[in-house]
């Protein structure tokens, strides 16, 4: 099994999917992934990371890529489970660092698991999602959709739905000039991004859509 593709066994019999990064002896730092995307994200980072002497852990959350589902989970679930992978891999000092949808999950174990904590990166991270000004900028696609998601759960399945439809077919449909913002739409163009993009998706969905629509 190559470092893409590992999973630990949890306490509460779920499975955890992670894979790892750039200099395996270097200083650690688990990677949370947004939304919808997976373990892959990091894959991006592994170069860079080898030349600077940094260890990725990139974990699956649950119902992602590698990892078991779990119901009813809420943002304080998350920290036991990157504990459980720390002790697995024998790390007592690590940075954790959230990348858009994955920024609440580094954000809660700064909150939760501090004394274990050496840095607290969050990139581009999702904030709280109330009032007008948190939507400014957004698609009107994306205002309605953060606008309600708490209100309306079926909005929850549907979003998670159409960004399923849009991974499995959206390049050939160009179902993204409609889905995504101006910038996005002008990277996408590139065939290398389409690619990574297409495949660190593809894996969020691997198992279905219940683990994105929660998340």
């Amino acid at each position: 099994m190559s470092d893409q593709e590992k999973q630990i066994h949890l306490n509460d019999g779920r499975k955890l999917g992670f894979a790892q990064y750039g200099d395996l002896k270097g200083k650690p730092v688990f990677y949370f992934h947004g939304w919808p995307a997976s373990r892959l994200s990091a894959k991006i980072y592994d170069d860079l990371a080898k030349k600077l002497y940094v260890r990725i852990i990139s974990p699956d959350r649950p119902g992602f890529g590698l990892s078991d589902y779990k119901k009813d989970r809420t943002l304080l679930d998350w920290p036991d489970d990157v504990l459980a992978l720390a002790d697995f891999l024998k790390i007592k000092k690590f940075a954790v660092m959230g990348v858009s949808g994955g920024g609440p999950y580094a954000a809660v174990c700064a909150y939760k698991i501090p004394q274990r904590l050496t840095k607290v990166g969050i990139v581009a991270g999702l904030s709280p999602i109330y009032g007008k000004e948190a939507l400014n900028g957004m698609l009107w696609m994306s205002k309605i959709g953060w606008g309600n998601f708490g209100t309306y759960p079926w909005m929850r399945k549907g979003s998670a739905l159409l960004n399923f439809l849009n991974v499995r077919y959206g390049p050939g449909l160009g179902l993204y000039s409609y889905l995504w913002g101006k910038v996005d739409r002008k990277l996408y163009v590139d065939p290398r991004l389409r690619k990574r993009a297409k495949e660190t998706m593809l894996v969020a969905f691997r198992t279905g859509y219940k683990g994105p629509e929660l998340d």
